[in-house]
Formats: C-alpha cells, structure tokens, sequence
C-alpha cells in the first residue's frame, strides 16, 4: 500500500482491526483530518500518513 493513500471508512476498520464506528468517532473528534465527500452518499477519506502520525503520537490503542 502506497504510504499516503487515501483510505475509507471501512478500509481503515479493516487496517486497525476496530469498528467503522470508532473510526467515525476519531474523524468527528478532529483526530483525523480527512476529505469531505462529494455529495449527500459519499464517504470520507481519510490519508494512510494521517493515521500513521496519530499512531505514533500513541493515539491508537
């Protein structure tokens, strides 16, 4: 995986192992920043280095 790739939702559940839920929570939180979507069905994206930089802050549990 290229290291700034966007990811959704459910791909970054899948990365980290927990549910779509607690990554909503972090992006409504401002933990993450992420992509607003496009239109009313779209889903956020969230850049692979951002997560990686609250992981190494040892946000992640």
């Amino acid at each position: 995986m290229a290291n700034d790739q966007y990811m959704t939702v459910k791909q970054i559940a899948e990365w980290l192992c927990c549910s779509e839920k607690t990554v909503n929570r972090r992006l409504d939180d401002g933990t993450w920043l992420y992509l607003q979507p496009a239109g009313p069905r779209g889903t956020r994206m969230v850049r692979r280095s951002e997560i990686l930089k609250s992981e190494k802050r040892g946000l992640l549990s």
